[in-house]
């Protein structure tokens, strides 16, 4: 993997804030279109904003958008010091050949980069480059809290929590946390400062000197800033924990609130810890599929998801549809397949009285014995067999907003995997029109770009890649996908789906 990687970021807001701040200051394009460097396309609306130097349209060379980039990287790795530096270099060189506007750019930039700089807290002058890792434990949850540390200031922070390690020691828990994060980490400073050792402390630090390129110290300090530095962490590892599982106390007594309300509303035999839900997806009756989304006491279990290809039902049925998922659903149990061998404590579907029928008439056939409802988009109604009328509840009830998050959470998953179908079969068509591309080659396209949205982004070098294809063929692919951008403002609106 020849990429760089930064990072991690656990909190969204400070990722999106780094990525306006990259754009503000060092113009790199936001976008990941795929050009050759010779036939040159129209600048967007970034680069008249200020917000991308427009390498696409030939504006600024490789060169100079390569030294962007090497910006960009030095300042996410907390080397202000090293950007600043070649900005002045880059500003002295502009003025001399008179170009000031440039020069001007530069100027401004340099200055945006030191005002971030002196935003970030001054710890130490000594303390030139140093992670700094504490722990904190309680009744079995664990917390790790990080400092990052460059050029002496504090330039990020992050805590992680631990999960599956109620039988390790302090020590244990510690040495693996370093092993794991390290080994898919995109930097490692020259010092890690620990709260305590551990065994084979000396085989980490040969470890991290090989991944690093130099000298790595790993130890734990005994007085001084590092020693208050690495206090600190574990104070704030140690906060951090307590509000996590305060949180989760107060999540798992609302799960445990609105599963009693549902059990309640709608007078089901027990609790319904797990609750499996259904939605139906097609445009115009083609490329239907079927999702079933899994919540386990309150929360979603994404490993129990389930997609469904439609076989049986031509046209728009999803009536029929629906009946075909759950049979195979229930089939599928019946046989003990992996991740179909519980069956739920109670059946949503996303739909009113009609689809409600149409699923219990197959839930009957099968002889299932599982609670089911259907709830309508219209009015929020929840349909139940045996009743005329539904049960409005108010919108304030917990049982109801369990079933919505269900409900739009089936939605979703359905919408995701029909767009994506409905991508390869768009592929599919624009292949059929370019010379050279026959049924082989197009299966290999579409086997590694999926949908028209990756091909489009693809450079001649990535298509020709792909087995079979040569590279006049790649590049005539690569120059229709081109065309075809150009000639669409965007993709046409699509059709209304279901």
């Amino acid at each position: 993997d020849k990429n760089r990687y930064f990072g991690p970021y656990t909190d969204s807001q400070a990722v999106y804030k780094t990525m306006r701040v990259i754009r503000d200051v060092f113009q790199i394009r936001p976008c990941d279109l795929a050009f050759d460097g010779i036939h040159h396309i129209r600048p967007c609306l970034y680069y008249h904003i200020g917000q991308c130097s427009a390498p696409c349209a030939g504006f600024v060379s490789p060169e100079q958008y390569r030294s962007q980039a090497e910006e960009v990287a030095s300042f996410l790795e907390g080397r202000s010091r090293d950007v600043v530096k070649r900005l002045k270099e880059r500003m002295a060189e502009a003025a001399e050949h008179e170009q000031f506007e440039e020069a001007a750019r530069l100027r401004d930039q340099m200055a945006a980069v030191e005002r971030l700089s002196e935003q970030q807290r001054v710890l130490s002058t000594r303390m030139e480059e140093h992670d700094v890792i504490a722990l904190a434990t309680d009744d079995g949850s664990a917390c790790v809290q990080m400092f990052f540390i460059r050029e002496g200031k504090l330039i990020g922070q992050e805590h992680f929590f631990l999960e599956g390690a109620e039988n390790e020691t302090v020590e244990e828990q510690l040495q693996q946390f370093v092993a794991q994060y390290y080994s898919d980490a995109p930097y490692v400073p020259r010092e890690v400062l620990l709260p305590l050792g551990f065994d084979e402390m000396h085989i980490m630090e040969s470890f991290l000197r090989q991944k690093r390129g130099s000298k790595v110290v790993v130890h734990t300090p005994e007085r001084g800033d590092k020693k208050r530095l690495v206090e600190l962490a574990a104070s704030n590892a140690g906060y951090a924990l307590k509000e996590q599982m305060g949180r989760l106390a107060v999540r798992l007594t609302r799960a445990e609130e609105a599963m009693a309300a549902l059990q309640d509303a709608l007078e089901l035999p027990g609790v319904p810890h797990r609750i499996e839900c259904y939605d139906i997806s097609n445009t115009q009756g083609t490329g239907t599929v079927g999702a079933m989304v899994v919540f386990e006491d309150g929360e979603s279990k994404k490993s129990d998801y389930r997609k469904f290809k439609i076989r049986t039902v031509i046209g728009p049925n999803d009536f029929a549809a629906m009946q075909e998922t759950l049979s195979r659903r229930l089939a599928a149990a019946k046989e003990l397949r992996p991740g179909f061998e519980r069956l739920p404590d109670l059946i949503l579907v996303d739909g009113g009285k009609g689809q409600l029928n149409a699923a219990k008439e197959i839930l009957d056939r099968e002889g299932a014995l599982i609670p089911i409802a259907g709830l309508a988009k219209r009015d929020e109604e929840i349909y139940l067999p045996g009743r005329s009328r539904p049960l409005v509840l108010s919108r304030d009830h917990r049982g109801l907003q369990l079933c919505q998050r269900l409900r739009d959470e089936a939605h979703r998953f359905g919408i995701t995997f029909h767009r994506k179908l409905r991508g390869q079969s768009a592929l599919k068509s624009l292949l059929d029109d370019v010379p050279g591309v026959g049924v082989k080659r197009r299966i290999a396209l579409m086997r590694k770009f999926r949908d028209m949205a990756s091909l489009s982004k693809a450079s001649v070098e990535e298509i020709a890649s792909v087995k079979g294809m040569t590279r006049t063929t790649a590049e005539a692919v690569f120059h229709h996908m081109r065309d075809l951008i150009a000639s669409w403002s965007d993709f046409p609106e699509p059709p209304a789906e279901s």
